[in-house]
C-alpha cells in the first residue's frame, strides 16, 4: 500500500526527492518495488516538465508565446496534477477492492 504514496509523492514532486528516499527508506517496501514505482512516477513529469521549457526555449518574439505548442504545452502543465490526481486516486481505489 505504501507504493500508492511513493507513486503520488513522485508524480507531482512537492518534497524533495532525498527526503522521499530517506522515509521510503524505513518502510518495508521491496527495493526493486521503490525502483519501478519511482521511475514510473518521475517519468511522466519530467516528459511534462522538459517539453514546457523546450517550448519556452524556442520562443523568438513575443507573438511566440501565443502559439499553439507553447499553449499546449502550458494546458498540458496545468492538467497534470489534475491528471496524477485522478491516477493515483484510481490506483488506490483498485488496491482497496
Amino acid at each position: 500500500m505504501s507504493f500508492i504514496y511513493l507513486f503520488g509523492l513522485r508524480l507531482v514532486p512537492v518534497f524533495p526527492f532525498f527526503m522521499i528516499n530517506l522515509l521510503m527508506g524505513l518502510t518495508k517496501m521491496k527495493v526493486t518495488t521503490f525502483y519501478w514505482v519511482s521511475q514510473v512516477g518521475m517519468f511522466a513529469g519530467t516528459v511534462v516538465y522538459v517539453n514546457a521549457g523546450t517550448q519556452l526555449g524556442k520562443i523568438k518574439s513575443l507573438a511566440g508565446i501565443l502559439s499553439p505548442t507553447v499553449l499546449g504545452s502550458f494546458i498540458l502543465l496545468g492538467l497534470f496534477p489534475l491528471v496524477a490526481k485522478k491516477i493515483v486516486s484510481t490506483v488506490r481505489n483498485k488496491e482497496n477492492e
